[in-house]
């Protein structure tokens, strides 16, 4: 369907004073699909669309939204006798298919003669298509301007860096996606081979991990003292039972009881912590058993934390975290 411009047709000399004028919103009717393809040898102007959706049921749409009638070239040429001449010569190029309505958002003097701003909706075989200038689009309806210009290369700086920074920061976005689900995928394995050189460590220092306990976390801390790793292990059994294990295996420690204080404990930010008791086996090796909650009122679990000072960390367990942390 060839497009026809109507505002400019009966506009004619008027278009300047009619562009100088603020432009009275119009809302892109729903569902309009904007039209980025433009007519070979036409300078490309914004913006187009066109919608599927019956004329009538267009036409009615705008009625409402611009609380005025929709007239034809009879009606526009009866309300704007100068204009007669060129309303006629619009019927005659007019296709017998194409409908042709519009709805006056506004008027031009010059010369002393008035001439209608005229939005137009034009309906065929195709759908209805209809313009809005970026002047007279607001709220959401603003995207389709940025939209026409970037398929159109006429973005402004402003908007070209901002189209940059975006992209970029959308394939960092991916990237870490991908890595996160690494992660996910891998942590358990990571975590069991960590546990196997560990149990291997352990028992070089005549030290055993409690029987049935399951890594949970892995966390390397660094302070202006010490620095170190500590591996998170929680127990199916309870505190005490936990804690007769390791007190039978070194010397009976005291039990601290921080009746339900929050702290930070494994991968929680904050806890509930219960009883605790730390047994120290050397100087670069420290076993701490501590009876947590997420809240006051939940269920309480035991874990089981072996901390290791970094210089003494095993370097099998070393490799095995660079090499995944790698990928991660």
């Amino acid at each position: 369907m060839k497009r026809v411009l109507m505002s400019i047709v009966i506009v004619g000399g008027f278009v300047v004073e009619a562009l100088g004028q603020p432009a009275r919103p119009i809302p892109v009717y729903p569902g309009a699909k904007l039209v980025t393809e433009q007519q070979e040898g036409v300078e490309p102007e914004c913006c187009e669309f066109v919608t599927t959706d019956s004329f009538e049921k267009v036409l009615s749409f705008y009625e409402k939204q611009l609380k005025t009638k929709p007239m034809d070239t009879k009606a526009l040429a009866a309300a704007y006798p100068a204009m007669k001449q060129q309303l006629q010569m619009l019927e005659q190029q007019m296709p017998p298919t194409v409908k042709l309505r519009g709805f006056v958002v506004g008027e031009v003097t010059m010369n002393g003669q008035k001439a209608p701003i005229v939005f137009e909706l034009m309906g065929g075989p195709e759908g209805v298509r209809f313009s809005v200038s970026e002047d007279a689009m607001s709220g959401n309806d603003a995207q389709f301007a940025k939209e026409w210009r970037e398929k159109n290369g006429k973005l402004t700086p402003e908007e070209t860096a901002k189209k940059e920074t975006d992209m970029r920061q959308a394939s960092e976005d991916k990237e870490q996606k991908e890595r996160d689900e690494r992660h996910a995928k891998e942590e358990p394995a990571y975590r069991a081979k960590v546990t196997t050189e560990l149990l291997k460590f352990l028992k070089q220092n005549k030290t055993d991990l409690y029987p049935g306990v399951e890594c949970e976390h892995i966390y390397k801390y660094e302070g202006e003292i010490s620095s170190g790793w500590s591996f998170y292990y929680i127990s199916k059994d309870d505190f005490k039972k936990v804690y007769d294990f390791y007190a039978s295996r070194n010397k009976t420690v005291e039990i601290t009881n921080s009746e339900g204080g929050l702290s930070g404990w494994s991968k929680y930010e904050t806890v509930c912590s219960w009883r605790m008791a730390e047994f120290p086996t050397q100087s670069s090796l420290r076993i701490e058993v501590r009876e947590v909650s997420l809240t006051k009122d939940s269920a309480k679990k035991t874990y089981v934390a072996v901390s290791i000072s970094a210089d003494e960390l095993p370097k099998t367990i070393r490799k095995i975290d660079e090499e995944y942390r790698s990928r991660w």
